[in-house]
This record gives C-alpha cells, structure tokens and sequence, in this order.
C-alpha cells in the first residue's frame, strides 16, 4: 500500500504472502499498480510477479493495467484488449490510474466501456472519463448516450459530471442534449437533458430557447430541471426570464416548479428585471405561496430587498419544505436587510424537521456574518448536536464567518470536549474547534488532553483539529 519497493522485497524476504489481499478484500498488486511513480510501479510488480505467488487473475490484471501505459503503442494496444476480459478489480485499478496517465488509447477504452453489458463498468469507465477530464474530449458522443439512455439512474448522473469536467469539450455536447429535450418521446431522457444543460452553466447558452419552452413540458419533472438550468445560464437569458415568472406566479403549476423557477429568477439577479412589474404586485396576493416565489425571486434584486424580507421571514414557517428552504437561502444572501429575521432562522436551524430547512437556515446565519451575532448559542448547539453531519459542519463554518463575534462559542465548545457524557459531541465539538484556527487557539489544551480520550473517533477529531490549527497547535 505504501508502494515502498524495499519494504515489500524485505517483507517477502520474511515469507510474506504475496498474495494477502487486505480488509477490503484488494490485493497487492492492485495497489501497485496505482503507485505514482512509474518505475517504483514496475519493479514492486515485477517482484511480486517474480514470487510466484499471486492470483494468476490478479497477475494478468497488473500486467494488462501497467501495460496500458507501456510507452509502445502495440503493447498499449494489446493491454487495453486483455483488459476488457480481466476482473472487475482491473477497472478500479485503472480507475485509480487515470488521472495520473493521459494517454488516447486510454480514453479510448473507457468509450468503449461505456456502453459494456456490467453497470459497475460503466460508471467505472464514467468516473474515469470525468478524471481524464479533457483528455476525455473524443468521449463526449458516448457520454451523452449514457446521460440521455442508461437505465441505471447512477450512471447518468456519473456521466453527467464527466460532460461538466470536459471544460469547453463540453459546448459539442449541447446540441445533442438540445435536440434531446425537444424532442425525446422518453420524459426521463428530457429531464436528464435539461439537468445536464444546467450543470454546462454557460456553455450551454444556446439551448436557453429550448430550456424555455420546456417550461411547458407536460411533465413536471421536466420543467422542474428547465428551470433550474435556466437559473445557472447567466446573462442572455431575456428570453427566458417572463416565462419563469410566469412559471413562478401561475397558480395551477406544479409547486415544485414554482419555488423552483422563483429560485432561478433569485440567481439571475440584475438579469430578471425584466419580471419586476409582474413580481412586485404578487408580493401581496392572496396566495402565501406566490407571495413567497414573488419574495424569493425579488431578494436577488437588492433594490427591492427590504419588501421581500417580512414575507420570506414568514415564510420560514409554511408548510411545504422547499418554500421554508428556499426563503432561508434568500434572507442569507439580503446582508444587513435581514437582520430581523435572525430569530426566525436560529430557530428554524435548530427546530425545523426537515434537514435541507435546517442546513439553509445555517448557511443563511453564517452567510449574514455580524447581523448573526445573536445566534451564536444557537449555532454552537447545531455544530454540537444536529444529527446531521453536514449540518454541523455547515454551523460550524457559519460561527467562523461571525468574526470576533465567534469569541464566546470557543469556551462553550472546550467545554463539551472536556465535560460532554456523548462521544459523538465530543467529537463534533473537535471538529468544530479545527476550523476556528487561530480563534481557538485557547482550546488547544483541550485538544491536546483529548488525544487521550477513551474513545477513538474523539482521539481522530482531535488530532485533525489540531493538524488545523497550524502553528497555534505548537503547545501540542
């Protein structure tokens, strides 16, 4: 594992087995053949070979892999063919490889690996296309039948993100999708079209016509991922910016769909004032719903922020989650204009049922920064007990966005490291310590006596919070 060629020629000198796959059930040779350096690959692999020992399977397998980045074309070529009949362990091995090796047979091969018969292959060769990144160009035909046609909803999703790490590959990309969302009998191939285009962002500017209509499809889904694509387009997107209010406002639409285009009116910012008069009078209908899309869509535009602020902060208690979300994500981004509602959130950050309620609440009072500074209680007790990983980390991240205000969250956080009955909020308070850096630089005497903690994990936390705190850790 270590990839040490001396320490694995004395290990087999004391009678090792050469052939001992670890925990996970991987053996050496896979190991090997991800080492970064290319000699030291060579010669443990040859050693290992030369024992005897291995696995006749896991030998074909190290020697097909390291050959696939033989500097001889006719060896490269032979390697990807042995290749193809290996053991699924060859693939993660070459997986490992690919963003260490860029060579064009390589891509080749995970084109082809594509469209094999084994759903684990093909999203090993998607995450290995998305590695090579833009050596994966030649791929992008391929990629876009995977995101558009494979029955395994994982594997588009993979294939997905390798079209987004092709760079401006991508742009050849879009066309396919576009004609994809226009036309496409199967409701889950637009979807994934309209979802792809969204993560392209800009690049796919061209398809904003095709985006906009789709906002029509008679399938929610559909129009649910149109609109939040055209949310990430930027600017050229007049086009579209009357029909997202009009998706916003109408009462008869998928509510989703509503909160969602609303949403995107938000991001586009200067870019939606085009919707203000059809947004503004909707700030006092009848509808708690449409007043809040109204608001959310309006918070994006700061000039109307103060008449947005008394509606989203009503908003954190409606009844459907993705309103009281997506009105938390809105007051985050209004600064000094939603300082009246940091009641609101801190208890929504602690109280809400739903998590992804929870998280935005969070992220709003960090992103609000000293107007927050009342809420560090509340966000001390999130980073200590949410249920929810991301949730504390998320708290955590928000009381060191605070600034000095941060200053009274230190002691209370050392003092559920040093007192807490719980692991887990020992834990939690060390990993929240860790990513105060110089601010917690009091707590390093805590940390330090946690390194001795009964339990493991705290031990683990600890030791990377202190890893965190740099230089103010010396005392340690």
């Amino acid at each position: 594992r270590l990839g040490k060629t001396k320490l694995l020629k004395e290990a087999m000198r004391l009678g090792a087995d050469a052939n001992k796959a670890d925990a996970r059930g991987v053996h050496p040779l896979t190991y090997v053949v991800g080492l970064r350096d290319e000699g030291e690959s060579h010669e443990a692999a040859k050693m290992l070979l030369a024992s005897g020992q291995v696995d006749p399977d896991a030998a074909s397998a190290a020697r097909a892999v390291l050959d696939m980045f033989h500097p001889d074309m006719r060896t490269r070529e032979r390697a990807i063919e042995e290749v193809e009949g290996c053991h699924l362990r060859v693939h993660e091995a070459a997986v490992e490889a690919a963003h260490k090796f860029h060579h064009p047979l390589q891509a080749a091969y995970w084109r082809s690996a594509l469209n094999d018969a084994d759903a684990k292959v093909r999203g090993r060769a998607a995450d290995a296309l998305a590695k090579l990144a833009a050596h994966a160009a030649p791929a992008v035909l391929e990629l876009v039948g995977a995101v558009l046609g494979d029955k395994v909803p994982n594997i588009r999703y993979r294939a997905t993100q390798a079209l987004v790490q092709l760079g401006e590959h991508a742009t050849r990309a879009v066309p396919a999708l576009k004609v994809a969302l226009e036309d496409h009998q199967d409701p889950n191939s637009r979807l994934c079209a309209a979802k792809a285009l969204g993560w392209l962002g800009e690049r796919a500017i061209e398809a904003t016509p095709a985006l906009t209509a789709a906002l029509e499809d008679e399938d929610p889904g559909v129009k649910y991922c149109a609109a939040k694509a055209l949310g990430f387009l930027g600017e050229h997107t007049d086009l579209a910016v009357p029909a997202l209010a009009q998706a916003a406002l109408e009462e008869d639409q998928d509510l989703d769909v509503r909160y969602c285009a609303a949403e995107a009116l938000g991001r586009l910012r200067e870019h939606a004032t085009l919707a203000v008069p059809k947004l503004t009078p909707a700030l006092e209908d009848l509808d708690p719903d449409i007043r809040c899309c109204a608001a959310i869509a309006l918070a994006g535009l700061r000039e109307h922020a103060t008449q947005a602020v008394s509606i989203l902060t009503e908003a954190l208690e409606y009844r459907y989650p993705i309103g009281r979300r997506l009105a938390a994500d809105a007051l985050g981004g209004l600064g000094e204009h939603a300082a009246l509602a940091v009641p609101d959130l801190a208890q929504a950050a602690l109280e809400d049922h739903e998590p992804r309620v929870r998280q935005s609440a969070v992220r709003a009072l960090g992103q609000l920064g000293e107007h927050a500074a009342k809420a560090v209680p509340v966000l001390v007790q999130a980073a200590l007990e949410d249920g929810r990983p991301d949730i504390r980390q998320y708290a955590a991240e928000a009381l060191v966005l605070l600034g000095k205000h941060t200053a009274p969250a230190v002691p209370a956080l050392t003092a559920a490291l040093e007192d807490h009955q719980d692991p887990n909020v020992r834990c939690h308070a060390a990993e929240a310590l860790g990513l105060f850096r110089e601010h917690a630089a009091l707590a390093v005497p805590a940390l330090k006596t946690a390194l001795a903690d009964p339990n493991f994990a705290v031990k683990r936390c600890a030791a990377y919070a202190l890893g965190g705190l740099g230089e103010h850790a010396a005392p340690a």
